[in-house]
C-alpha cells in the first residue's frame, strides 16, 4: 500500500466519524424539536424537558438580576417549597415563570407575598425588580409601584428560575429563529450528504 492510498484511507475514516456525529447531533436536534413541541402544547406553549424550561428574557422589568437578552432555565418545583421575599425591598424570594392569562404572554417576576385558601391552593403575588422599567412606563405611564403586583394562581406557574445565563440566551434565540435555524440544520446535513456519496 503506497503512502497516497493509506492517506486517502485514512481521511476517509476522518469523513465518516465526522459524518456518524454530524448525522447524531441531527437527530438528536430534531428528537428535541419534537419533544419541545409536544410538550408545549400543554405547558402554555413552553417546551418541557423533563421539568425543565428554557427561555429568553425580553424586557427589563428584572433588571439587573436579568438583563434583557439573557437565558434562564426554569425548573418545575413543588409549590409548596417556593418562597417569597422577606421584605418587598430586599429582593430574596425566589423568581418564578408564570402564564398570565389576559395578556397571553410568560412573565418571569419575583415572589413579594404567598396565600394558601382552605383548600391548600396557593396563590402567588409577584413583582419585577426593576421599578422603574420601560413596560411601566408604556402600561401605566409612569414608573412601577408596589401596586403593580401580579396575581398568579398556582395553576398558572411553570416553575423557579434557577440559572440566568447569556450563552443559554443567545442559544435559544438562534435556535427560535426561523431564518438561523435552517442554516444551522442545513450544512450539517448537507455535510452528511456529501460525504456519504464519497463513501459510496
Amino acid at each position: 500500500m503506497n503512502q497516497s492510498t493509506a492517506t486517502t484511507k485514512k481521511k476517509s475514516k476522518v469523513g465518516t466519524i465526522i459524518s456518524w456525529i454530524l448525522g447524531s447531533l441531527i437527530a438528536l436536534l430534531f428528537v428535541v424539536e419534537a419533544l419541545g413541541f409536544i410538550t408545549a402544547r400543554s405547558n402554555y406553549g413552553v417546551p418541557n424537558f423533563f421539568g425543565y424550561q428554557t427561555m429568553t428574557v425580553l424586557t427589563d422589568s428584572m433588571e439587573p438580576v436579568m438583563p434583557v437578552g439573557v437565558g434562564i432555565v426554569v425548573q418545575k418545583v413543588d409549590v409548596t417549597t417556593l418562597k417569597a421575599s422577606s421584605e418587598i425591598e430586599n429582593h430574596d424570594g425566589d423568581i418564578i415563570s408564570f402564564y398570565n392569562p389576559n395578556a397571553k404572554v410568560i412573565i418571569t417576576h419575583r415572589i413579594i407575598d404567598i396565600s394558601v385558601d382552605g383548600n391548600d391552593n396557593y396563590t402567588f403575588y409577584t413583582l419585577g425588580d426593576n421599578l422603574e422599567a420601560e413596560s411601566c412606563y408604556v402600561n401605566f405611564g409612569h414608573a412601577c409601584d408596589y401596586s403593580n403586583y401580579d396575581i398568579v394562581p398556582e395553576k398558572y406557574v411553570l416553575g423557579k428560575v434557577i440559572e440566568v445565563s447569556k450563552p443559554i440566551g443567545v442559544a435559544y434565540q438562534t435556535l427560535s429563529n426561523v431564518y438561523l435555524f435552517p442554516i444551522v440544520v442545513l450544512i450539517p446535513l448537507l455535510w452528511v450528504f456529501i460525504s456519504a456519496m464519497k463513501i459510496l
